[in-house]
């Protein structure tokens, strides 16, 4: 076997014993994830977290900066935890599941003005005889929608129809007074005092 052909197989096989102990240590090993959602005003959305199905969850916080020391929703010991749950929350969050499957997803109802934010989640997980806290784990950002293009159009041809319309009525004013300055006007008195004028010459 050539020497060049040997070492590609050895590689290979290096690279695939890598990726396979990557994958195991992937089921205890936490991401951080990143997400923006641009819910509408009214609308129920899901703010997602996974993390490993293995994990075994004793507690599941979801924040939001700005609240200060109030949480959005905390669940332990198998129920939601509602003591010091920001009043703007109540009855309008809940998991998407019990924490199964490592499935940490928040269900947010009827979203609000004030909703807009930065969410973080965060969760206590039991290793061996200890209780070890996450840094938070996943970050979804609420943001307003953008205004739909239809509306940003008809804004637009409001505008351009009424400055012509403005620009118009503004034009053909300035015409009317142009005109009106030009105009001569003669009284029979001017008439008769030029006809004089005509004869005596």
């Amino acid at each position: 076997m050539k020497p060049v052909l040997l070492l590609t197989i050895l590689f290979a096989g290096f690279a695939g014993q890598t990726e396979d102990k990557t994958q195991e240590e992937g089921q205890t090993m936490t991401t951080l994830s990143d997400q923006t959602l641009e819910p509408q005003l009214g609308e129920n959305i899901t703010l997602p977290c996974q993390v490993p199905s293995n994990a075994n969850i004793k507690a599941v916080n979801w924040t939001k900066p700005d609240l200060g020391s109030q949480n959005v929703f905390f669940y332990r010991d198998g129920q939601p935890d509602t003591d010091n749950q920001h009043q703007s929350f109540e009855n309008r969050v809940q998991l998407d599941n019990e924490p199964k499957g490592g499935n940490l997803s928040l269900v947010l109802k009827n979203v609000s003005s004030s909703d807009y934010g930065r969410y973080e989640c965060s969760f206590k997980e039991s290793k061996g005889e200890g209780i070890i806290t996450s840094q938070p784990i996943c970050i979804v950002i609420l943001k307003e929608p953008g205004r739909p293009m239809l509306v940003i159009c008809v804004v637009v041809v409001v505008v351009v129809v009424g400055g012509g319309v403005f620009g118009y009525v503004k034009m053909r004013k300035r015409c009317t007074e142009k005109n009106s300055d030009l105009t001569v006007s003669y009284t029979p008195e001017a008439w008769t005092t030029k006809q004089d004028l005509a004869l005596t010459s």
